[in-house]
C-alpha cells in the first residue's frame, strides 16, 4: 500500500472543496462568482452612501451651529451695547426704566 499526497492547499476548507465540486458544473461557478461580486458591489456601494449621508449631516450640523453660534453673537453684542452706544447695557428679561414708560 502506498500513501500519496494528491495535493497540498494552504486554503480553507470550504475553497478546496467548492472549487473540487465545481470543476463538473462551471456554470455554477460563474453564477456563484456572479452573486458574490454582485454582493460585493452593492455593499461597496451602501457604504459609499453611508459615508456621504454622514459627511451631508456633519455639514448641515456645521451650518446650523454657525448661525446658530452668529445669532448669540449678535444678541450678546446688541446687549452689551445696549440699543445706543451711550446707553447702558440691557439685560433680556429685566425692567428697565423707560421701556415699558416712565412709572
Amino acid at each position: 500500500m502506498q500513501i500519496e499526497v494528491v495535493r497540498t492547499s494552504m486554503a480553507s476548507p470550504w475553497v478546496t472543496v467548492l472549487s473540487d465540486a465545481l470543476k463538473s458544473h462551471t456554470w455554477m461557478g460563474y453564477g456563484l462568482g456572479a452573486i458574490f461580486g454582485l454582493h460585493r458591489l452593492l455593499n461597496m456601494i451602501m457604504r459609499w452612501q453611508l459615508s456621504r449621508q454622514v459627511l451631508k449631516e456633519r455639514e448641515t450640523l456645521r451650518e446650523l451651529l454657525a448661525r446658530h453660534l452668529a445669532e448669540i453673537g449678535a444678541v450678546e453684542g446688541r446687549v452689551a451695547q445696549g440699543p445706543n452706544r451711550g446707553d447702558p447695557p440691557m439685560i433680556p428679561g429685566a425692567v428697565h426704566a423707560g421701556v415699558l414708560g416712565d412709572a
